[in-house]
């Protein structure tokens, strides 16, 4: 997991912003005015070290400007354009920033599914791999060597350790259909999602693949 800053900002509306109706997405986003102000979001920023294991951290002025900026750029008509502001002293009374951390992974795939434990898969892949290999090399007909069976992850789990994180900046999406993914596999229940899926969410995906390079 790496850790991602996002910092959303509240901002007065426009008169032409005033007529907004629904949320509009566009890389950024902007909410219809709610309690006087529209919401903005979000920056995806990297984060030092020493902040990583916060979650919250004070709001930047200039990434509140870059959410304006974004959207101006994006959606011109709201007449949202902030950045003339930029050095005036109530620009922080204008714009009001919350700014927190993300889990993300590398992929921006979410992790969701049963932990792996790292050492007793290598080592019980590594057998299953001798035992492919020792048998392909004893064969004299080739055709008839069959194909390396995948490899069944289940045996070197830890018990009912279960793992759902990573959602990065689409929890609200993500979250549900991973949610229910997750209780189905734990209750032996048919999967919401194709195999496929999940396989792509799966906690043990990175080492998975990092083995299948090694044994090609």
């Amino acid at each position: 997991l790496k850790a991602m800053a996002g910092q959303v900002t509240l901002t007065p509306p426009t008169e032409a912003s005033k007529q907004l109706q629904s949320v509009i997405t566009c890389g950024h986003y902007i909410t219809p005015v709610f309690d006087g102000r529209h919401l903005v979001g979000a920056t995806y920023e990297h984060v030092s070290d020493e902040d990583t294991g916060k979650v919250y951290l004070p709001p930047l002025r200039l990434s509140n400007l870059a959410n304006m900026d974004a959207l101006h750029n994006k959606i011109p008509s709201a007449q949202l354009n902030r950045s003339e502001f930029a050095d005036e002293p109530f620009i922080d009374a204008l714009l009001v920033g919350r700014r927190s951390i993300r889990a993300t992974t590398p992929d921006r795939l979410p992790l969701a599914g049963p932990l792996l434990h790292k050492e007793a898969y290598c080592r019980s892949h590594f057998q299953m791999d001798h035992r492919n290999r020792l048998y392909q090399s004893q064969s004299q007909d080739a055709s008839s060597k069959r194909p390396t069976a995948d490899f069944d992850y289940t045996s070197s789990l830890f018990p009912a350790t279960w793992v759902l994180t990573g959602m990065g900046s689409r929890g609200l999406m993500t979250g549900p259909i991973l949610g229910e993914l997750l209780m189905s596999q734990i209750l032996g229940e048919p999967w919401p999602v194709p195999r496929s899926v999940a396989l792509g969410v799966h906690p043990a995906r990175y080492l998975l693949r990092m083995m299948r390079k090694r044994s090609a």
